[in-house]
């Protein structure tokens, strides 16, 4: 709960403070993939903001659709009861 607490905190200061806090809990797998991802970044630019960090995360752990099993899907498609042709061919 206080966790959570801070969050909040965390999450109504500035930018620095959240990076901070964002830092100090992501664990160390993330902090790891974070630090190879800034990698070409921080070579550059010494410092990273909050913004860079989490725009870097979201774009990078983003859902991607597997080609395979989109077409599974698309192939298992079964045309229900009471559901006219035109409806289930997408017209």
């Amino acid at each position: 709960m206080e966790a959570a607490h801070e969050l909040v905190e965390a999450s109504s200061g500035n930018s620095v403070d959240k990076k901070t806090y964002l830092l100090a809990t992501i664990g160390s797998k993330a902090s790891t993939l974070l630090t190879d991802l800034l990698a070409a970044t921080t070579i550059q630019d010494k410092t990273v903001d909050f913004e860079s960090i989490k725009n870097t995360l979201l774009s990078h752990l983003k859902s991607r659709h597997l080609e395979i099993a989109e077409r599974s899907n698309f192939y298992s498609a079964v045309q229900g009861p009471r559901e006219s042709a035109q409806i289930f061919l997408g017209d």
